[in-house]
């Protein structure tokens, strides 16, 4: 516990937030009293890491299933791909789909419980 609490002390140390723009302290000031675009943020800015947060959390949450042997790597990214894309769309599909991997994998389960015994 305190080498996880060590490692995250560690990794905090090098991020920063951007400065405050004048406006938000202050409405009377200018909107746009960013004269420094090194400092501020533009809205493109913001657009692309919302959507490479979302790009990488969804890739990394999605466990499929293990592919055959024989399939190439290609096809294995196309799929990972399309059910991503689903995800973002449509996250209660995704929960779906790996609702019915485990009622099936349930089943499996149980039938190979009664061949054993």
């Amino acid at each position: 516990m305190l080498a996880t609490f060590t490692v995250y002390y560690l990794a905090r140390q090098g991020v920063q937030a951007l400065p405050v723009p004048e406006s938000a302290i202050d409405p009377r000031s200018s909107a746009d009293s960013c004269d420094n675009l090194n400092q501020c943020r533009t809205t493109w800015n913001i657009i692309w890491s919302c959507v490479a947060t979302i790009f990488a959390c969804t890739w990394v949450s999605l466990h499929l299933n293990i592919p055959a042997p024989d399939e190439k790597w290609s096809t294995i990214a196309l799929r990972k791909m399309r059910v991503m894309v689903l995800a973002l769309i449509a996250p209660e599909l995704v929960v779906v789909l790996a609702m019915r991997q485990w009622l099936v994998a349930r089943r499996i389960a149980k039938g190979a419980l009664r061949f054993l015994l």
